[in-house]
């Protein structure tokens, strides 16, 4: 799953993830309205580092985290 904090603009977001999405299985509608979804959330989803494999000392401090 591509991360939306690595794209500047929405176009190029929407591009990268919808496919990705409907590749899981997903409708081409659950994939847009998903990936619009995580396009708008994407500054304040605290669960972000979580999701796409970074660790968020600040959010998540006393967490011991395995690879």
């Amino acid at each position: 799953m591509p991360d939306p904090s690595n794209y500047d603009n929405q176009s190029d977001w929407m591009s990268a993830c919808v496919p990705t999405v409907v590749e899981e299985g997903r409708t081409q509608e659950q994939a847009v309205a998903q990936c619009l979804s995580m396009w708008d959330n994407k500054e304040e989803d605290i669960f972000a580092g979580v999701i796409f494999g970074r660790k968020n000392k600040d959010v998540f401090k006393g967490l011991i985290f395995k690879e």
